[in-house]
């Protein structure tokens, strides 16, 4: 220690054996003069050491620091202590500070408890749910390799019968002559005529089925309160064994009805939230591809859910309006079509309006599927329309290249076209790529085939 540190020692301890407002306000002065000029040296040392700082010195500089930080609050403390002892500590009071202290912390330990059983109770239950789907993978398998078995001998005997019918194979008699083109023409129209009858047999049908899923919500409505009923029932007279057995069989058909609205809602990814006088709230969950679209196969698929509110005109089935949330697609010119429709005769209703929205909203998601996989692929995204059909992206080496995709399912396969380029060293190379019309491919493969065109 120096000579001054030495004297501010000796007058800290002096101030301490002999406390007054001045000897205190002496020692603080001390206190933080010792600090700065501890920190100020370490400060120079680092300054004049950092041009050849090694592992060691870096060791030594943080063990410096560590020394430092806990003499400040070693002063802190000191500084606390004598202005709670200029301000007249102790109060009193401290007693009850330390039992509501103690308190809290019993507080914090019954809490702390409760969640340590929650916790174990979550643990029993995600063990129980482990349990039951190895047991369900199990049945998968075994069901699984008893179909294996039945399609090879199914196929065996496929095979045998081929071979069979090649074995005993004998040469047709030659065929008369077709029907000429009036016929064809009289099948043709008879056949439309079946279409349009078998359509306006979906509509009755898909009219049917909205009906049964509004009697549906309200015979679960009515299987709660029977539920509740019948548990009265149990509880106040159990020899009243006809009542028990009839609120049984409710509760059994409020079952099937839940079974069915569940299948009806996984089949056609459609489902009945609920219906008010003049509107009707439905659940759409729509399939759409995640990827490129190559043939019949639309590939992997991922779903995504909304909420289509329509309004219907008053004493009728007619749409007047409809609300899409969240509102990704357009649905005005839909609800316009149906009512110009409706209008004129036709039968577009209800039915109508909820194919042309999920329809709609199938083409757009996967649109915007094929849009994330080039900005995940890391290609920057300059600009794309409305309806995500075309998108510019920037290139490597500060190309650009303007990409269309100009048929995408649910139309056909996925067909991209190559509308511009820019920033191409070659002229020849630019329009060669322009030329580009990709059939089953992605967005994000077009762009690549493009930088491929210009590298090459």
């Amino acid at each position: 220690m120096t000579a001054s540190g030495a004297v501010g020692s000796e007058e800290l301890i002096a101030a301490l054996r002999h406390p007054t407002v001045d000897g205190f306000n002496r020692a603080l002065e001390l206190l933080q003069g010792a600090a700065q000029q501890r920190f100020a040296a370490v400060q120079d040392g680092a300054a004049e050491q950092a041009e050849a700082v090694g592992e060691a010195d870096l060791r030594r500089l943080k063990r410096q620091f560590s020394s430092l930080k806990n003499t400040f609050l070693h002063y802190e403390v000191k500084n606390e202590f004598l202005a709670e002892l200029l301000d007249g500590r102790p109060h009193g009071d401290e007693g009850e500070l330390l039992q509501h202290f103690e308190a809290e912390v019993e507080a914090s330990v019954a809490q702390l408890r409760q969640l340590k059983q929650a916790n174990e109770e979550a643990q029993a239950g995600i063990a129980e749910l482990v349990v039951r789907v190895a047991a369900a993978h199990d049945a998968f398998e075994r069901q699984q390799a008893a179909v294996g078995g039945e399609l090879a001998r199914l196929q065996q005997e496929v095979a045998q019968h081929q071979q069979s019918v090649g074995a005993g194979w004998v040469a047709l008699p030659e065929l008369p002559e077709g029907p000429g083109e009036e016929e064809c023409q009289v099948a043709m129209a008879a056949a439309a005529g079946q279409e349009r009858e078998l359509e306006a047999a979906i509509a009755a049908g898909v009219a049917e089925a909205e009906g049964l899923a509004a009697a549906i919500a309200s015979e679960r409505e009515e299987a709660e309160a029977l539920r509740a009923q019948l548990g009265d029932l149990e509880s106040q007279n159990a020899q009243q064994g006809e009542k028990v057995e009839v609120n049984a069989r409710f509760l059994s058909t409020a079952q099937w009805c839940d079974e069915a609205a569940s299948t009806l809602t996984l089949l056609g990814g459609l489902s009945l939230l609920h219906v008010s006088r003049d509107a009707v709230h439905l659940k759409l969950v729509t399939a759409y591809p995640s990827g490129a679209v190559r043939g019949e196969d639309p590939g992997p698929c991922a779903t995504a859910d909304h909420e289509l509110s329509l309004h219907l005109q008053p004493g009728s089935s007619t749409v007047s309006g409809a609300q899409l949330t969240p509102a990704d697609v357009e649905v005005g010119d839909i609800v316009e079509a149906a009512r110009d429709g409706a209008q004129q005769g036709s039968s577009r209703r209800i039915d109508f309006v909820v194919r042309e929205v999920q329809a709609r909203l199938g083409a757009w998601l996967h649109r915007r599927a094929l849009v994330e996989e080039v900005r995940q692929a890391g290609y920057e995204v300059v600009a794309q329309s409305a309806d995500l059909a075309t998108l510019r992206a920037t290139l490597s080496q500060a190309l650009e290249a303007e990409v269309r995709l100009v048929a995408s399912w649910p139309a056909g396969a996925d067909v991209v076209q190559v509308t511009d380029v820019k920033g191409a060293a070659s002229s020849s190379k630019a329009e060669k790529a322009v030329q580009l019309r990709l059939e089953g491919r992605s967005l994000l493969q077009a762009l690549e085939a493009v930088e491929r065109e210009l590298a090459g």
